[in-house]
């Protein structure tokens, strides 16, 4: 058992040793044949293991056959790899020594048949010998293995041993080694041949060891390497015999010849020369001058006749100091002969070039600096004569200020090419012209110098000076001009600004202003995105205005013009802002806008202060009826029911007022455009002369549009207003009608008057009037601020430029059609969603069930009559009502009773301390107060920031009692 395991584990080893060599090397042929071998030599013990334990059948006959062939003919294979390690191939016909090898195999497996050699694998069990030979050959190939794998890192040293000796030594051991033969020797003349046969396979183990490890066992010898040198060399190594017979020849470039090695052995070099002159020279001069050595170039003559151009190399061999023959290497020349050719042809046109170069040339001496040569342009440009050249040298060219540098810089010019930079020369005639030289060293006719090429840039550096003040001025006035100027990315990165563009929104410096990105200057993410997408479209925005933020969060007004820069692919690379600080013109423009609201608004007075004391004489009227004895109860409901009319006319009027007069940044939402202008013509009818008509024209299909209704309002009333006094006609009261009129038209349409139209529908409003009209020159100038035609003191000239700015800020356009005699119609346009919009409308008037609470509300109302009706309306609903009549008792009674209050509605112009100030006490008490604000003036600014602070609603003055508990029931919730 012992035998077995080791047996098996050698088998195992070699195997993988095997797999590993092959992946390392698989190319390599030794490699691949030493994993033939060793799985031969496993398949030799798998087979004899099964024959040791196969009884009977055809099996064990089958498997007999194949282990007596293996058994005979590995030793065989194991010398065809040793043929392969000493690199026989050279010496001997490798066919003739392989088919001697397996001839003599075949004869050993013959020998076994016929029973003269005993097999060691039999099925009564496996023999000593058969463990020894199994082994013995397991250990060897193992040995093979390492070394190889040591090969293939490189491991072993050279060794010069010549693989003849090397073969002869296998050889030998072939006969120590456990062979068939061995074996058969053994058991025929020793009784106790195991022993014996033990021993020799020792030996044999031993000296293969020390031959594999001794020697490094790789396809790459130092002779193939020598051979392969010469293979990829473009050189023929010859030997000769002492008159030129070819003993041996090597090297790439034999089969440029034509020949093979074996046609060349043999026969006189002189054969293959065109002439062989050259030879005999130097034959001469090595036997009767003892030359050591000579070259001389020839032509060789090819197999097909032609002739390569080769260069010979041949030294004497000596022994005894005779000369036995010559070694020499032979190298093909030819594309250097044609590299002479070329270069001959080469330097003819070099020359032409030289000579025909439009630029001028020079070559002059590295110590001297005297000139050697110059061309033709040289001559021309400087107006020497190619004599006058011949005498001077570069100082000779230069301005006396310039010899010394020049001179000392080309002295100390280690390079083997360099560019001078810009140098001054002067010319026959005296004149100076500005030049850049290049340079590059060069050996002319024997002595150094330098090949200079000149360039004329006398005109270059005057264009470049123009170029750099025009730069320096560009920059000045880019740093100087009060227009902030950016460059800027896509993205928002800033690239470039000036100190205006820092100071138009806050930045201490350009340098902080560089730090920031241009999106954080803009209102919203959103709002940059429809700028880009603006700019793609259109690609240049002219006039655009827009509003910003500075770096403190404050509004900027600003109007640029924008310039994209776009790729071959359509893809904006690049913004350049031109950005004008506009808050002043357009706060100006409020203030313009404002002062023209309280000019209309002076002119409405008298009208709404008749139309307001008729409200108030109604409502006066029908208490006084109330008050009077035997008023029935059946008619005390409808004579409330005319006061709260009243009320309502009297409270819309001056919801009408406060909107108008207010003054407040523009709301752009959704207006329904009929319906609004209803309102102002209402307002219109009951303050305008009885003595004006109106015809109203609205067109049906008008929904809405985006804009604010108080700028709308404003402009249309000044139309109007300019229509009534352009009625007057030298009366005291004005007499006509004004025609107001809306209408949808096509973009095409307004396109045709104004060329900027974008949008595809628009919405006119139409105002006209049957006065006096006006003639071309007035119409010229109408729009212009402060321009009025009536008289001193009665118009501020502001109207029409409101009119025309809020058709501006609203991307829409204003048009007039007047003569003189026949009145004046003016039209404005505003642009129509491409998507219909709709409004909601709030009938907060209007009666309807509301549900009754239970909570505690705290009223706080500084009118005492108007704090005792809203008590009384709010507990008759059922609340519990707490009152106050200034902020400071609010705080108060809010601070004792927090717990059981619900609800707080508190007016905001309150005694002591405003209703603003009162809540935010409250809600330091507790932050969930629910604060509901009442008020008579409404501003939306306040609104917006007050909802913002916490507070849970609005309600306007005066109160509509069903709309108050309206507000309250949604504030405070569903009652429990």
């Amino acid at each position: 058992m012992f035998y077995f395991y080791v047996s098996f584990g050698y088998s195992i080893i070699n195997v993988l040793l095997a797999c590993i060599i092959l992946i390392r090397s698989r190319k390599n042929v030794l490699a691949q044949f030493y994993v033939f071998c060793v799985l031969m030599l496993v398949g030799l013990g798998v087979t004899g293991y099964f024959v040791s334990h196969q009884t009977e059948g055809l099996a064990l006959r089958a498997l007999g056959s194949t282990t007596a062939f293996l058994f005979s003919l590995f030793p065989f294979f194991f010398i065809h790899f040793m043929l392969i390690f000493v690199r026989r191939y050279e010496i001997l016909n490798s066919k003739a020594v392989l088919f001697m090898n397996y001839f003599a195999g075949m004869f050993s497996y013959g020998l076994l048949l016929l029973g003269f050699i005993p097999v060691p694998f039999t099925p009564q069990g496996v023999t000593p010998h058969g463990h020894i030979f199994y082994i013995t050959w397991m250990s060897i190939l193992f040995t093979v293995g390492v070394a190889l794998l040591y090969s293939s890192i490189n491991g072993f040293k050279e060794k010069g041993v010549r693989s003849n000796l090397l073969f002869v030594g296998f050889a030998i051991l072939m006969l120590l080694l456990p062979t068939p033969f061995t074996l058969s020797v053994l058991t025929t003349f020793f009784e106790n041949s195991s022993s014996l046969f033990f021993i020799t396979s020792t030996l044999g183990l031993t000296v293969v060891v020390y031959l594999v490890f001794r020697h490094r066992i790789s396809m790459n010898t130092p002779y193939q390497a020598m051979r392969s040198a010469l293979g990829a060399m473009n050189d023929i190594l010859l030997k000769t015999d002492e008159k030129f017979e070819i003993e041996m020849v090597q090297g790439g470039a034999v089969s440029a010849l034509g020949y093979t090695e074996m046609e060349l052995i043999g026969r006189s070099l002189e054969e293959f020369l065109s002439e062989s002159k050259s030879l005999r020279r130097f034959a001469k001069r090595v036997f009767e001058e003892n030359a050591k050595e000579g070259f001389f170039d020839v032509d060789v003559i090819r197999k097909d006749g032609s002739h390569l151009p080769m260069e010979f190399s041949f030294t004497p061999v000596l022994a005894n100091e005779e000369i036995i023959g010559f070694v020499g290497v032979a190298r093909n020349i030819s594309e250097r002969k044609a590299a002479e050719k070329a270069l001959l042809e080469s330097e003819a046109r070099y020359r032409s070039l030289f000579e025909s170069n439009p630029s001028p040339l020079m070559v002059y001496d590295a110590q001297s600096f005297e000139f050697l040569v110059v061309n033709d342009a040289a001559v021309r440009t400087y107006g020497y004569s190619r004599q006058d050249f011949g005498r001077m040298n570069i100082c000779d060219i230069l301005p006396l200020a310039d010899d010394t540098s020049l001179v000392n810089r080309l002295a100390q010019a280690g390079l083997k090419m360099q560019t001078s930079g810009y140098w001054r020369h002067r010319k026959k005639d005296g004149s100076v012209i500005d030049v850049e030289l290049t340079s590059i060293q060069l050996s002319f006719e024997g002595r150094d110098a330098w090949l200079v090429l000149i360039n004329d840039v006398t005109e270059r550096k005057k264009a470049e000076e123009a170029m750099k003040a025009s730069e320096e001025k560009y920059r000045k006035f880019f740093m100087e001009d009060i227009t902030g100027d950016i460059i800027a990315t896509p993205g928002g990165k800033l690239l470039s600004c000036n100190p205006a563009f820092a100071h138009i929104f806050g930045f201490k410096s350009v340098e902080a202003a560089m730090g920031t990105n241009t999106i954080s200057l803009f209102p919203g993410r959103k709002s940059y995105d429809s700028f880009i997408k603006l700019l793609k479209e259109k690609k240049k925005l002219e006039y655009y205005e827009l509003e910003l933020q500075r770096v403190d969060g404050a509004s900027v007004h600003v109007v640029q013009n924008v310039i994209g820069t776009f790729d071959d692919k359509g893809e904006l690379k690049e913004i350049k802002s031109y950005i004008f600080d506009n808050t002043e013109r357009k706060q100006l423009e409020d203030q313009f806008r404002q002062a023209q609201k309280m000019e209309n608004l002076g002119t409405l007075a008298g009208g709404i202060a008749h139309d307001f004391n008729n409200t108030l004489t109604i409502i006066l009227a029908y208490a006084s009826l109330l008050e009077r004895p035997g008023t029935g109860l059946d008619a005390i409901p409808s004579k409330v029911k005319m006061i709260k009319k009243a009320v309502d006319r009297a409270a819309g009027m001056v919801r009408q007022l406060l909107t108008f007069a207010r003054k407040a940044e523009a709301v752009f939402e959704p207006v329904e455009i009929n319906a609004s202008l209803q309102d102002l013509l209402s307002m219109l009818q009951s303050t305008f002369p009885k003595s004006i008509t109106f015809d109203v024209q609205f067109d049906d299909s008008l929904t809405t549009t985006i804009s604010d209704a108080n700028q709308m309002h404003q402009a249309v009333l000044n139309l109007c207003v300019n229509a009534r006094d352009a009625m007057t006609n030298g009366s005291e009261e004005p007499k006509g009608v004004i025609t107001m009129q809306t209408k949808r038209v096509s973009g095409n349409e307004v396109r045709s008057k104004f060329p900027d139209a974008r949008a595809d529908e628009y919405a006119v409003i139409r105002v006209g009037d049957t006065g006096v009209g006006m003639d071309e020159k007035t119409k010229s100038k109408i729009f212009e601020p402060f321009f009025t035609t009536k008289e001193t003191g009665k118009g501020t000239g502001l109207g029409l430029a409101v009119v025309y700015g809020v058709a501006q800020s609203h991307r829409g356009f204003v048009d007039v059609e007047s003569h003189v005699g026949k009145g004046t119609t003016f039209s404005l346009y505003l642009p129509l969603p491409e998507k219909g919009l709709t409004t909601v409308v709030n009938e907060t008037g209007r009666l309807e069930e509301v549900r009754r609470g239970h909570e505690t509300i705290l009223l706080v109302e500084d009118e005492e009559l108007l704090l005792e009706s809203m008590k009384t309306l709010l507990e008759d609903e059922g609340y519990t009502v707490l009152t106050a009549i200034d902020g400071e008792e609010a705080v108060k009674i809010y601070e004792g009773n927090q717990d059981d209050i619900d609800f707080v509605l508190t007016d905001l112009g309150l005694p002591k301390m405003s209703g603003w100030e009162a809540y935010e006490n409250m809600k330091r008490i507790n932050p969930a107060v629910k604060v509901m604000f009442g008020t008579g003036k409404f501003d939306h600014n306040f609104k917006y920031g007050s909802l913002k602070g916490g507070a849970v609603d609005f309600i306007q003055k005066p109160y509509l009692p069903n709309e108050v508990l309206k507000r309250i029931r949604d504030v405070i919730g569903v009652p429990q």
